[in-house]
């Protein structure tokens, strides 16, 4: 799609999720400490492997992090442009492209396709979607959808739903990913909504790690 500018795709460069590297530390289920010896710990954190408690919080808290990390990244990225109108009051979303999609459970690519939903409160008011993109786990869609957005108060109480689903799922319930844009939402979907609403006519492109749906 023409016209919007990817900046030589440098969205690419900013990291939404580290990824910890292989974590080296002392278990007591793996290797029992010496007599008399009692590590410090904090009971809410704990080994992953084996949920008995490590010799340093700071090590599991990082484990933890990894596993966690782990699960999101598992669901994809998607990479999003919006942009705010103030003066037609209309949302534009561009779906540019995903990456790192799992594989079905039958280890085949997807099929991928995203579908948009406009909320306005807790009312869908509008639903949009692409095109299929066939055996792609890195599909490109560039496809623009513009909103118009009823309320007065401009994006306040809006969201926009993206789904990314798999046309060759039996079951629809069964999607990729799901991601959520709202004025409510934290980490850098919260920071991309507040851009597009701190400046307007601007188009804004970032990449979101999807959520389980």
């Amino acid at each position: 799609m023409e016209g919007v500018c990817m900046e030589g795709d440098c969205v690419n460069n900013e990291s939404l999720c580290e990824t910890i590297g292989t974590i080296s530390h002392s278990c007591m289920c793996h290797s029992p400490p010496p007599a008399g010896f009692a590590p410090r710990v904090s009971p809410a954190l704990v080994c992953p492997s084996c949920s008995f408690y490590s010799e340093t919080g700071g090590l599991a808290a990082a484990a933890l992090s990894e596993v966690a990390a782990s699960k999101s990244v598992g669901r994809g990225e998607l990479l999003v442009s919006l942009c705010y109108q103030s003066t037609t009051n209309t949302l534009t979303v561009v779906v540019l492209k995903a990456r790192h999609l799992p594989k079905t459970e039958s280890s085949e690519l997807s099929d991928p396709y995203v579908k948009v939903n406009l909320y306005q409160g807790s009312k869908r008011i509008c639903k949009k979607k692409t095109h299929v993109k066939k055996c792609s786990p890195n599909p490109v869609f560039n496809e623009l959808f513009v909103f118009d957005i009823p309320s007065e108060r401009g994006l306040e109480d809006t969201k926009v739903e993206l789904l990314l689903l798999d046309s060759g799922r039996l079951s629809r319930s069964e999607g990729i990913g799901q991601l959520l844009l709202c004025a409510s939402a934290e980490g850098t979907v919260g920071e991309h909504w507040r851009e597009i609403c701190e400046h307007p006519r601007r188009q804004i492109a970032k990449w979101h790690t999807l959520s389980e749906g």
